[in-house]
């Protein structure tokens, strides 16, 4: 038996991690496998749930939950039995029985700057790791980092799985959105390490726009965007997955300068669909 634990959906409305966990858990109800999906208030939000169908026999819904002291929390299965459990947020189980499993996507919180949150959340990841019987990596990049900020981790148990990318996401003959064709796409977080304004000034001056899908447009940011390319930008609100492959088949090019990405799942969700890539090295 397999216990998924779906607390990514109700941490995020969109985002790398729910879309790799919507993924996984998608290939599990296709296979038939035997499994149960733990959830919590507000997980219908996330767009990449909306996008799984799961049998309601199969949910165990969990009522009690804290967008902070949840996370902190060792999730209550009351099995007897040796079984399987993945949280899909660096959570462990209070069920001695359970064998662990975790996916580490990056130590984005390690590179940042230090602050409380952060420190937090680099202490969640490091304890769920130390505590679990097997690590998936989803790149080398990933599993190095583990290796040198983890050092005492045992090696044997670490397992690199690189991220798939959903059928979704194709060549399109026609392009969907002539008006998105002169378009720079940047997609997902605009935190310091996305390198976000760098964006805007490298395209301040040219006749390029910008088209920016993920969370709202925050006051600072549309100040740096009216200052650096006024009237040259659109925004898309966490667009899906059938909407995003129009997107990537009609835009110019993604831009993708984050400094620091253990994966960075819309690269290659840009080059299925045939959409050019501009990285850093």
């Amino acid at each position: 038996m397999l216990f998924f634990d779906n607390i990514i959906f109700s941490l995020q409305k969109a985002g790398g991690i729910s879309a790799v966990w919507q993924n996984l858990i998608s290939e599990v109800i296709r296979q038939n496998i035997d499994a149960k999906f733990i959830e919590y208030p507000d997980a219908l939000d996330n767009i990449f749930r909306k996008q799984v169908e799961i049998a309601h026999q199969d949910i165990i819904n969990s009522h009690r939950f804290n967008r902070i002291l949840s996370q902190f929390q060792k999730v209550d299965i009351r099995e007897h039995r040796p079984f399987i459990f993945h949280s899909s947020y660096f959570r462990l189980c209070s069920n001695p029985d359970a064998i662990t499993v975790t996916t580490l996507h990056d130590f984005t919180d390690f590179f940042q700057a230090k602050s409380v949150r952060n420190k937090l959340r680099l202490y969640l990841n490091t304890k769920a790791i130390s505590h679990s019987d097997a690590v998936v990596c989803v790149s080398e990049n990933t599993k190095n980092d583990l290796l040198r900020i983890v050092p005492d981790i045992d090696p044997s148990k670490i397992h690199v799985i690189y991220n798939g990318v959903s059928d979704d996401y194709h060549p399109i003959q026609h392009i969907p959105y002539d008006r998105y064709r002169n378009s720079v796409l940047f997609i997902g977080g605009r935190s310091g390490y996305k390198n976000f304004e760098f964006v805007l000034k490298a395209l301040s001056g040219t006749d390029y726009r910008l088209l920016i899908c993920g969370a709202e447009i925050t006051m600072a940011e549309k100040k740096s965007l009216d200052t650096h390319i006024p009237g040259q930008y659109d925004f898309i609100k966490h667009p899906d997955n059938t909407e995003l492959n129009k997107i990537y088949n009609s835009v110019h090019c993604l831009a993708y300068p984050s400094s620091y990405e253990g994966f960075g799942i819309p690269v290659l969700e840009a080059q299925r669909a045939g959409c050019p890539v501009i990285a850093l090295n």
